[in-house]
C-alpha cells in the first residue's frame, strides 16, 4: 500500500476475466536493491530517519539532490549519502515528479514474502548501479525490536529473528535488518553475455541470494541496453 496503488501481483489476469490457470509462467522482477516511494516502514532504507525525512521533503526532486550533494558515493561511510549515491548510480527519481524515492539493501524477507504469492522465477534486474560498491549488503532476516505483539497465533517479543514478512506494520516498523556482507565485484559488467562471464564476487552473491530466498533466476539485467541481458 506504501509502494504502488497497482496490482503488482500476477497482473495478466487481474480484471481482464481470465482465470488463473490461464497464465503458465510468471517472472517477478526485482532490483539488486530495494527502493519506496512515500511513507511507510522500509527495514532497510540506507540512512533511515533521515534518508525518509530528505525524500519527503517538500521541493526536493533529482535536480535540487544533485546540486546539494554533487559527488555523493556508493562508498561514502555516512549512510544517508551512500543512499544518495546509489540513487543517483541508479536514476532513482519519479518519471513524472522527479522525487528521489527511497533507497535500502536487497531485503530477501519481502522476496520470500512476494514468491510465495507469485513463484521462484524471477527477473534480477539494475545490478551495474552497484558496480562500484566495495561492499554489497543482503538482509537476509529482521529483528524484531519492538514491545510484545501478537498477531494471529504468535507473540512477537523483542529479539525474536523473522525471515519472511509478517505483513503488519507495526510489526514492520519495529524491524532491523540483519545483514550478510559481501565484498564488491568492483568492476564493468557490460560485456558479459553468460553467467559464467560475470565476475566470481557478483556469482557468489547471486548465488546466495537464489539459495536463501529460494529463488530460480531466469534473466539477469546489467545495463540499461537492451543488448545488456543474460538468459539462463
Amino acid at each position: 500500500p506504501f509502494v504502488t496503488s497497482s496490482n503488482c501481483g500476477t497482473g495478466l489476469s487481474v480484471g481482464t476475466g481470465l482465470p488463473g490457470c490461464a497464465v503458465q509462467s510468471t517472472l517477478g522482477v526485482v532490483k539488486a536493491y530495494s527502493t519506496r516511494v512515500g511513507n511507510g516502514p522500509f527495514p532497510t532504507e540506507i540512512g533511515e530517519l533521515a534518508s525518509d525525512n530528505w525524500c519527503a521533503t517538500s521541493g526536493v526532486d533529482k535536480d535540487v539532490e544533485r546540486r546539494r550533494y554533487p559527488k555523493a558515493s556508493v562508498n561514502s561511510r555516512n549512510p544517508f549519502i551512500q543512499g544518495i549515491g546509489i540513487r543517483q548510480a541508479g536514476d532513482e527519481y519519479g518519471a513524472t515528479t522527479g522525487r528521489p524515492r527511497r533507497t535500502g539493501w536487497l531485503d530477501l524477507v519481502l522476496l520470500r514474502q512476494a514468491i510465495k504469492r507469485s513463484g521462484p522465477h524471477v527477473i534480477l534486474t539494475k545490478i551495474d548501479v552497484l558496480n562500484e560498491c566495495k561492499n554489497v549488503k543482503i538482509c537476509d532476516a529482521y529483528e524484531y525490536t519492538g514491545p510484545s505483539y501478537r498477531y494471529g497465533q504468535k507473540t512477537f517479543q523483542t529479539g525474536d529473528i523473522i525471515r519472511t514478512a509478517v505483513m503488519d506494520n507495526v510489526i514492520l516498523q519495529h524491524c532491523q535488518p540483519v545483514y550478510e556482507e559481501f565484498p564488491g565485484w568492483r568492476c564493468d559488467i557490460s560485456g558479459a553475455t553468460s553467467f559464467d562471464d560475470l565476475p566470481e564476487k557478483l556469482r557468489t552473491i547471486i548465488n546466495f541470494v537464489a539459495k536463501s530466498a529460494k529463488i530460480d533466476p531466469r534473466i539477469i539485467s546489467i545495463g540499461a541496453d537492451r543488448e545488456e541481458t543474460i538468459f539462463l
